[in-house]
């Protein structure tokens, strides 16, 4: 999502695009199997997708309205196409991230890329086929950063907000690795016992009293701290059979009561 459209991945492999202020969408083909990430270049001018899915294809699209936003057209940029392919698609977690308005990063098991993308007006579409198992010089704009060594796989990635291009790589063992692009160096830290044994983990909810016909159940975790937030006020006040005192009752009850019964003295 940017500031003009919304896009989403159907189960098929498109890309539903849904603009925000005409409500005009449109359906971007290409992927044969299902989109694990989609991000838009961060640009407040052009609307350019990346989508990787877990076919093992990367494409990037120019999204366009068409003259008073009532049709969305697109237009290629790029195509990566992954070699090896990918064998077992239901274990791959495909990511992609912007590392600046015409670079961008991709992940596909343990193996991470670096793409070029001309994002001129007059810019021609390409298809690549990149071999990620190879380190090598940049070839076509791509660069490939880690090759496929059958190494846990990466599930998230993220670039740093300085704008400095620097690139967190979390991996499934819990491994985070750290890629600068001015340098080429990795930074590798490796998780720490204390923080797997945290994971693994749980935290179980019980009831810890029975719940009333109609009333909400309230569950606490095991060292007593309430997951509902505390009230500023209570919500059960105590029921009192005499009046409490006001400025304009200032006199309990029961006085008034003994002083009306007894008799007056002369």
């Amino acid at each position: 999502m940017n500031a003009r459209y919304i896009c989403y991945g159907l189960r098929a492999g498109q890309v539903r695009v849904l603009h925000k202020d005409t409500a005009s969408r449109a359906l971007l083909r290409g992927h044969t199997a299902q989109i694990a990430d989609m991000k838009f270049a961060p640009s407040a001018k052009d609307d350019i997708l990346a989508s990787f899915g877990v076919d093992g294809c990367l494409f990037v699209k120019r999204v366009v309205a068409g003259d008073g936003g009532e049709a969305v057209d697109e237009k290629a940029l790029l195509q990566i196409t992954v070699s090896p392919p990918p064998a077992d698609v239901s274990s791959l977690v495909p990511r992609v991230a912007w590392l600046s308005k015409s670079e961008l990063v991709g992940a596909i098991g343990d193996a991470i890329f670096v793409a070029t993308v001309d994002v001129s007006k007059n810019a021609a579409a390409r298809a690549l086929t990149v071999d990620v198992s190879l380190l090598g010089e940049p070839c076509d704009g791509v660069h490939v950063i880690a090759a496929a060594t059958g190494k846990p796989s990466v599930t998230d990635l993220s670039v740093s907000l300085s704008g400095d291009g620097r690139l967190a790589v979390g991996y499934a063992d819990g491994t985070v690795r750290v890629w600068s692009p001015r340098s080429g160096e990795t930074d590798e830290y490796k998780p720490s016992p204390f923080f797997v044994d945290q994971a693994r983990s749980s935290i179980t909810l019980v009831p810890i009293r029975p719940r009333r016909r109609g009333g909400r159940r309230s569950l606490r975790t095991f060292p007593g701290a309430s997951l509902r937030p505390p009230l500023a006020f209570n919500p059960r006040p105590r029921c009192l059979s005499t009046p409490l005192l006001t400025p304009f009752n200032s006199t309990p009850t029961f006085r008034r009561f003994l002083r009306a019964t007894t008799p007056s003295r002369r």
